[in-house]
């Protein structure tokens, strides 16, 4: 008989394989006859192996924003928000990021800069474009909107640019 002394931590299979759950510590026991056999196992969790990025590699236009996002792979195969996250600028001449902002990165220079994310000791990085495009276009969605009075309703303005790429640009448009 194979047993775990919680099987909401840890489960044993026939074959004596262990399927961890849960963290936290539990017993393991094999038991033979009359003779049982123990032995203490310990589920910790999982821990951030890399740091990547979404967008990956952006591009954005002069003058405009991009908000990055970074995203933590685990050793149990998750991504999840890697918190807490200190961004940084390789050049911030060519694109300005706040060193504990929220990943959102500003091109005020043309060129390339590299963007690094880090969490405990991991660090991840992309490389940030910024080009001199300029807005060829602006949708503004809802292209309709029909809301009673007293209410409030977001619209949005993305900008396509000379170089086919798309970006809101809702917070730098007027």
């Amino acid at each position: 008989m194979r047993n775990s002394s919680d099987p909401t931590k840890v489960s044993i299979d026939i074959s004596g394989s262990a399927q961890t759950l849960a963290t936290g510590t539990v017993t393991i026991s094999a038991t033979y006859g009359s003779v049982t056999g123990t032995a203490t196992f310990t589920v910790l969790p999982a821990t951030l192996v890399s740091i990547g990025f979404s967008p990956s590699a952006p591009s954005i236009a002069l003058g405009t924003t991009v908000q990055l996002t970074a995203v933590g792979t685990f050793t149990d195969g998750s991504t999840q928000d890697p918190s807490p996250v200190f961004w940084n600028s390789g050049d911030p001449l060519v694109a300005y990021i706040q060193v504990n902002g929220t990943g959102l990165a500003s091109g005020t220079a043309l060129g390339t800069a590299n963007i690094s994310a880090t969490s405990g000791s991991i660090t991840g990085s992309t490389l940030l474009t910024v080009t001199s495009a300029v807005v060829a276009s602006i949708a503004v969605l809802p292209a309709s909107a029909t809301i009673p009075a007293g209410t409030t309703q977001q619209f949005t303005a993305t900008g396509t640019f000379t170089d086919s790429t798309t970006q809101d640009i809702t917070s730098v448009a007027t």
